[in-house]
């Protein structure tokens, strides 16, 4: 069965419209900066709040059906959800924790017990069953409250940002666990997530949502090579730059123009690698149709190289090895000339 969501949600100064669909055995990422309404959309799944308008349904079942339409509890739901801290309960020890979940849809204590140490088999934890919550990683935590969630059986698996309490020694591997495990569960699954690795080891598809709208949805390919705002160019690592183009040439609003091979016309976004970008000391001399100098604002470290962020009329960032950094003798506040092909620059209306 599908979930199917198309509804509003006024909260505070939040307001939230969401239209998505998860098929059924398929995962969906949503990402967003903070206040967004990611975590806002997971409740309203869950039944921890009601919508105002619009309906929430898995398959023909109508879960909320809006403020005149019929609304399903949260324990009628059959939802396991996962939230951003585990919260477990610290008087109870992880068999315990495992089974509540299983005891809160009616099971036996007996039926409970028995779909916990499954759950905890599933998740590689079955061997601390008698610990308490106070004992274990964060890593080990977010399992036990993983398991929790399957051992209820549920027909939708909501995670809200399952890895934020992980270390990054541990991060890679509990990352890889859950892609596992989301991959054997046979219903829709959401994780809500900031991380743009995590969105695209743990969701087939990504949906992007800025100030409660959904702004842009995909493969991770998709996203990549096409990002729609500022926000998800920033995501996935790209440049993004927004402007009018007339005969091949950008304009910026602060009037520096980009030689681009596109034959689009008016209103633009354009995204641009890191890896486009090549620096040197001296005005080049050679093919490449943009060449500008640039003051230097910062060095940052990235898992790939050094980003370099550039300011003046083009802010942009580019990427190259701590030896081309060396080599050039960078600095914060020197200035340094960029090239830049017009082929490297991918070209998308507004």
């Amino acid at each position: 069965m599908s979930l199917h969501l198309d509804f509003e949600l006024r909260r505070g100064a939040l307001d939230l419209r969401i239209a998505l669909e998860v098929s059924a055995g398929r995962s969906l990422a949503l990402v967003g900066p903070n206040g967004a309404g990611k975590s806002t959309c997971l409740h309203a799944v869950a039944g921890l709040l009601r919508i105002d308008a619009g309906r929430i349904a898995l398959g023909a079942e109508t879960l909320d059906g809006g403020p005149r339409g019929s609304f399903a509890l949260p324990e009628q739901r059959g939802i396991g959800f996962v939230p951003q801290s585990a919260l477990l309960f610290p008087h109870l020890d992880v068999l315990h924790n495992v089974a509540y979940g299983a005891r809160a849809r009616g099971h036996s204590r007996a039926e409970a017990r028995g779909a916990a140490r499954e759950a905890l088999q599933r998740v590689g934890l079955a061997s601390l069953a008698a610990r308490r919550p106070r004992q274990l990683s964060g890593g080990e935590a977010q399992r036990v409250a993983l398991a929790r969630a399957l051992a209820s059986a549920p027909r939708v698996l909501l995670l809200d940002e399952p890895l934020s309490a992980v270390d990054a020694s541990a991060r890679v591997a509990l990352r890889q666990d859950l892609a596992r495990h989301l991959a054997s569960f046979e219903g829709p699954r959401i994780v809500v997530t900031h991380d743009a690795v995590d969105a695209f080891v743990l969701g087939e598809r990504i949906a992007v949502l800025e100030d409660g709208r959904v702004v842009q949805q995909g493969s991770a390919a998709e996203i990549v090579a096409a990002p729609r705002s500022r926000y998800v160019a920033d995501l996935v690592g790209q440049n993004f730059l927004q402007g009018t183009v007339e005969d091949s040439v950008l304009t910026l609003a602060s009037g520096a123009q980009l030689r681009v091979a596109s034959a689009v016309q008016g209103r633009a976004v354009a995204t641009i690698s890191p890896r486009a970008l090549s620096l040197f000391p001296r005005r080049p001399e050679g093919s490449p149709r943009n060449v500008w100098e640039a003051p230097l604002e910062a060095l940052e470290h990235a898992p790939s190289g050094i980003r370099v962020r550039l300011g003046g009329a083009i802010p942009i960032v580019a990427e190259i090895t701590p030896a081309s950094v060396a080599e050039l003798h960078l600095e914060v506040g020197s200035r340094i000339w960029v090239a830049l092909k017009a082929t490297e620059i991918q070209v998308a209306p507004l």
